[in-house]
């Protein structure tokens, strides 16, 4: 069983494996029977980045062109989830001029179900996974998403996203800012 069909060709290809015995079974979500938006946990319009920024989720990239959109609108943050920010990405965010904008919350899963639903967009610039969890989490809180165009995300969202080019920093931020 694969969890979708990028990752079963991943199995074939690294397994060598007949694709006639693997079965792609999507992940779900429990979907509220009535959907009743949450106020704010936040007073500022923000950009959602949920989970690890291990170097395969593309951060940094991200973040540069966070960076640009800080420009046009100065007022708009990003929220990240998980772990505290480290050393490095403080230092960058200071490079950048945006220390400011880039806010930490640990969040329970109430609470980012409510930082989903006020969200201007969760923004997922991965350039690889094997689902995309966040996707659907995002999805059925109302939130938009912006996803790079890599992996398995146009599998997953399909027309319901908004795609970019995850290697190129521009891309990331003209798509961020439609």
């Amino acid at each position: 069983i694969a969890v979708s069909q990028n990752t079963k060709k991943d199995i074939v290809n690294q397994f060598n494996i007949d694709e006639s015995k693997i079965s792609v079974i999507y992940h779900g979500i429990v979907h509220p029977h009535s959907f009743v938006k949450k106020e704010s946990l936040v007073d500022y319009p923000y950009v959602l980045y949920v989970g690890t920024r291990a170097n395969n989720k593309n951060f940094n990239r991200f973040v540069r062109a966070f960076a640009a959109l800080h420009k046009d609108y100065p007022e708009v943050k990003t929220i990240c989830t998980y772990k505290p920010f480290t050393r490095d990405e403080l230092e960058l965010f200071n490079q950048l001029g945006i220390i400011d904008q880039m806010e930490h919350l640990m969040a329970s899963e109430d609470e980012i179900n409510i930082l989903y639903q006020n969200a201007l967009f969760f923004i997922f610039p991965s350039l690889y996974e094997g689902f995309g969890m966040p996707i659907l989490e995002a999805m059925v809180n109302h939130c938009p998403v912006v996803l790079s165009n890599a992996s398995c995300f146009p599998e997953i969202a399909q027309d319901a996203g908004v795609y970019f080019d995850p290697m190129e920093i521009d891309d990331i931020y003209n798509t961020m800012k439609r």
